[in-house]
């Protein structure tokens, strides 16, 4: 609990609160990145369903990759590095 108090005192959480576009700044960003989270989830999804075999993976390989050193494969497997 004591991060999270860290975080309200914050300048940057007093800008968000107190400023006029502060919230609806952090609001749209969020909304954008779930929506391309959302997209590419969708896009991935039909293509293992069969449904877009037009896609290629070939071609969305290089969203595949994460900082994380998970990468997955074209070939649907999933390697640890």
């Amino acid at each position: 609990m004591s991060s999270l108090q860290w975080l309200e005192q914050t300048t940057f959480s007093d800008w968000v609160l107190t400023s006029l576009i502060g919230f609806p700044l952090m609001l749209s960003l969020h909304a954008v990145g779930m929506a391309i989270s959302m997209g590419l989830l969708l896009i991935l999804n039909l293509r293992m369903l069969g449904l877009s075999s037009w896609l290629c993976l070939n071609s969305l390989s290089g969203l595949l990759r994460t900082d994380a050193g998970i990468e997955v494969k074209t070939d649907g497997l999933v390697n640890t590095q």
